[in-house]
């Protein structure tokens, strides 16, 4: 077994998006190296006030997204017709292509609501494709970018890997998505 060394941590910063949901992001301020990455952000919380505004209406163009739930849901509806609920353990995968308007608002209920959201910039060739969107159960793979995997402890892990291209090297970035919080 290969050893990785850590060599570098990203802090988070606490913020606001959408209806005033209270986010933790990780990739999407000061980091500008990361492409295709764009965008990391997470939200937990067992307080309804900090998510309840939900994210309304919006539009994305040229990026896909990801996003894995590990306790509560969102129902994600677009200007496309496509309406389905991700809860616990699921992931969604979002293409936007040339376009897509959508929500995520999120499924009422008590209790912690707890996922991340990866936004991946297309390569220029891609972005004016048809939107896409796929819901997944778990356990699921995503190949294009990376893989939800079980470490040696039975932790449920999202690891993806990018090309450097300032330093020209590979970057492997791991998400422990059992015990895992930003901060």
């Amino acid at each position: 077994m290969n050893a990785r060394v850590i060599q570098q941590i990203l802090p988070a910063r606490s913020s606001r998006d959408g209806d005033g949901v209270r986010i933790q992001r990780v990739v999407g301020q000061r980091q500008h190296d990361m492409d295709p990455f764009l965008m990391l952000d997470e939200i937990r919380s067992d307080d309804q006030a900090d998510y309840i505004g939900g994210f309304p209406p919006h539009p994305h163009r040229g990026i896909e997204t990801l996003t894995y739930m590990l306790a509560g849901g969102f129902v994600h509806e677009d200007d496309f017709g496509n309406r389905g609920e991700l809860r616990n353990g699921g992931a969604q995968w979002m293409s936007s292509g040339r376009g897509i308007i959508h929500s995520e608002m999120p499924l009422i209920h008590k209790g912690l609501l707890h996922g991340f959201q990866l936004w991946i910039n297309l390569p220029a060739a891609q972005k004016m494709k048809a939107p896409e969107l796929i819901f997944y159960s778990r356990p699921f793979h995503i190949a294009k970018y990376g893989s939800w995997v079980y470490d040696a402890k039975g932790n449920f892990v999202f690891q993806f890997e990018f090309k450097d291209k300032k330093k020209k090297k590979k970057v492997i970035f791991s998400l422990n998505a059992i015990d895992s919080e930003i901060v």
